[in-house]
């Protein structure tokens, strides 16, 4: 980060200024390193800083030979109660997630960033197996 700039203003030039690539490796290693946290706050162990980002690594490693080799097929529609999206307020961005449990199968959870106007800046998809 350069001087003065706080971490809101790092993460809005990232966002303009940045290519997909290193958008995405930025974006889901700070959603890694948020989830490493909410899992220790519930009693999970602590991980080191370099195991995160390793599991970040696999995890863009993962999404990036899935996109090789092809998207799986169409998703099966949910029912759900109807809510309304509303975007962030203007040099914001808004991360949103969602995730399901499949079982035995795992879970598949998602990623959709959109800038204030609504536009789509980026998505993300990744199932883990159990």
């Amino acid at each position: 980060m350069g001087e003065g700039k706080n971490c809101e203003a790092w993460l809005c030039d990232l966002i303009e200024e940045a290519n997909k690539e290193k958008l995405t490796k930025v974006l889901i290693t700070l959603w890694f390193l948020r989830k490493e946290r909410n899992n220790h706050l519930f009693n999970n162990p602590k991980l080191e800083e370099w195991e995160i980002v390793g599991k970040a690594q696999n995890y863009l490693e993962d999404y990036a030979a899935q996109q090789v080799q092809g998207s799986p097929g169409p998703l099966v529609p949910r029912t759900r109660a109807r809510s309304i999206w509303e975007p962030p307020p203007a040099r914001v961005f808004k991360l949103n997630t969602d995730a399901t449990v499949l079982g035995e199968e795992g879970t598949d959870y998602g990623m959709v960033l959109r800038d204030s106007g609504g536009n789509f800046i980026m998505g993300a998809t990744h199932r883990t197996k159990v």
